[in-house]
């Protein structure tokens, strides 16, 4: 039988299925991961970000980023950067400056 998977073991899964360019499977394991009552960290919406963000999926990725910053999350420099670098190469300049004010509210630095 064996332990059940801990969200350590999830982020690691979604992180390598992001990395092989299987979005669609990591959102699975995602699923799953929620299903079975763990609850997303800060790593696993960075994560989720970032393939979202590498499959140009700028709205979603949006819808992440805010729902991290509503909850207090931790969210690091490199989930902003993503998410600003897609918006400016969809031409979406009024959000790409609007994330680089939250990175700036919180001292990071955007480049």
């Amino acid at each position: 039988k064996g332990f059940p998977p801990n969200v350590i073991v999830y982020n690691n899964l979604i992180d390598s299925l992001i990395e092989a360019g299987s979005l669609n499977k990591a959102i699975e394991i995602k699923d799953d991961m929620v299903s079975k009552g763990l609850s997303l960290t800060s790593s696993t919406y960075n994560t989720l970000i970032k393939g979202y963000c590498k499959s140009g999926q700028a709205d979603i990725a949006e819808r992440l980023l805010k729902e991290m910053l509503s909850m207090g999350s931790t969210v690091n420099q490199g989930s902003f950067t993503s998410v600003i670098c897609l918006f400016c190469s969809h031409r979406m300049f009024d959000s790409a400056l609007r994330f680089v004010g939250e990175m700036l509210l919180r001292n990071m630095s955007p480049g």
